[in-house]
Parts: C-alpha cells; structure tokens; sequence
C-alpha cells in the first residue's frame, strides 16, 4: 500500500463525518494531509508544544527541570490528572512534565504554564519552529473559556512536534529520550492505538477532548519504519463520532505500516 492508497482508503473513511476535520501523516516515502494548517482547538494537545517549550528552555540553562515546585490547595484543577487527589503539596518540575503527559495531569499542567511563564508560552512556540500553536489560557479556566480566550494548534504543528522529538539535531540525545518515554507511557490509548496491535507496532501519543473535539497525535514505530500522524476533529455533534474516526485512522494506518514492510 503507497502513501496515495492510504490517503484513498482514509477519503472513503471520512464521507459522511459530520464535523470539521484535519489530519496529516509523514513517513521517509513522504506526507498525505487535509486541512493540516488549519487553526483547530487544541484541547491537550496543547501539551505536548509546552513539553517542547520546557524542555528547549532546559537545555538553553533557562529552566530548571529538576526542582522542586510548591503548590497549594487553590492551584488545584478538575478534569484529568492525579494531583487533585494527592496530598504532596510539591512536585519536580520533570515529574509534572511527565504527569502532564502520561496522565494529562491538568494540575501539573498549569504548574509547567507558571514556571514557564503565560507571556513566554505565547511567544515561545514561534522559537520551536510552530506557526499555529497559541496558548491563551491555563488548563480548565472556565472564565477565559468563556471570555473567548482558546488554545489552539493545527495538525501540521503537532507533525512538527512530534519529529522534534524523535529526530536528532533539535534536543540532545536525553531530553529526546525523556520526551519520548513520557508518549510512550502515555496512559490514554482509546483513540489511534485503539486498534492497533502493540506488540506489533509501538505507538507513543498524546490525546485531547474537550467538548466538540476529539484530537491524538502519534508517532508509529514498527521494525525500521517511523511514521509521524495528527488527527484533529471538531465541531462534533454526535457523542463518539471523532473517537470512532480516530480510531478507524489509526487502524488504517496500520494496515498501511504492516503492508509497507512486506513490500
């Protein structure tokens, strides 16, 4: 199966899908997309630039990564995370890194926005090669929500992130390597690994729901093969839809990985 086939295959897919949909997918043969420049709302996947952020700020001796954060009971947000129902009340600014990955900790996620700083969050995007990317407002802030303020990011800027992470010359060879333990640990694997078989295929991503959206992006490792996907879907209207097509994506993508070795 070519790149072109698969793009077919995932046209077939989506007649019908009532939303607004992005996608694009990168491997060594080259990269299908549809609408992958397009501003979409970011839900978590906002997070995985700001781990980008943190850890090129680390790397520049901006940031220490290594220290110890305190919080108190106010910086406690709902929503996905295991913070909330913890009594540490202090947390290494890596390990609320990995929270923010693994378990899309909302708490830890704000604490990484403070310690980098909202205003630097804005502008830093830019500096990590992202066009799109815009970070408004802090994980599960109803008021900003409701004063127009979003996060936003386009399948493109995820594909972008994504391959920083995996291949060299962005980050040293560590910071790559903890980054992409933290995807691979990633806990939420409901939409495109969903249907792939992982003691086949490795897949390390990162998830994001709000309500209306359903995002993953993923980097695919099988044998030699890398592939690099992002999948965005809003505007839904029918509860499961972006899942169920997330994971018809996913599903499709690996077909077209499996077929692509025994080629």
């Amino acid at each position: 199966m070519s790149l072109e086939q698969l793009k077919a295959e995932l046209s077939k897919a989506l007649a019908g899908f009532q939303g607004s949909i992005a996608y694009a997918i990168y491997d060594g043969d080259g990269c299908i997309a549809m609408n992958a420049g397009q501003r979409m709302k970011a839900a978590s996947t906002i997070k995985l630039p700001l781990l980008l952020m943190a850890f090129r700020l680390y790397e520049q001796g901006r940031l220490d990564i290594h220290r110890e954060i305190p919080f108190t009971d106010l910086d406690i947000v709902p929503g996905s995370g295991v913070l909330q129902s913890m009594k540490q009340r202090s947390i290494r600014l890596e390990d609320a890194l990995s929270l923010m990955i693994t378990v899309s900790d909302n708490t830890a996620t704000n604490l990484v926005i403070d310690a980098i700083g909202l205003d630097r969050c804005k502008d830093g995007f830019r500096d990590i090669g992202l066009k799109t990317a815009s970070l408004q407002r802090k994980m599960m802030d109803y008021e900003g929500r409701e004063a127009g303020k979003e996060n936003w990011i386009s399948a493109e800027d995820l594909i972008v992130s994504l391959k920083r992470i995996q291949n060299e010359g962005s980050f040293s060879e560590e910071s790559r390597k903890a980054m992409r333990e933290m995807l691979i640990n990633q806990q939420f694997r409901d939409k495109l690994p969903y249907l792939i078989d992982e003691n086949l295929i490795a897949v390390a991503n990162k998830t994001g729901e709000i309500e209306g959206v359903e995002n993953d992006c993923a980097i695919f490792f099988y044998k030699n093969h890398v592939l690099y996907a992002a999948v965005l879907c809003g505007n839904l209207k029918k509860e499961g839809e972006g899942q169920r097509i997330i994971r018809h994506i996913g599903d499709k993508i690996g077909k077209y990985l499996l077929a692509k070795d025994a080629m």
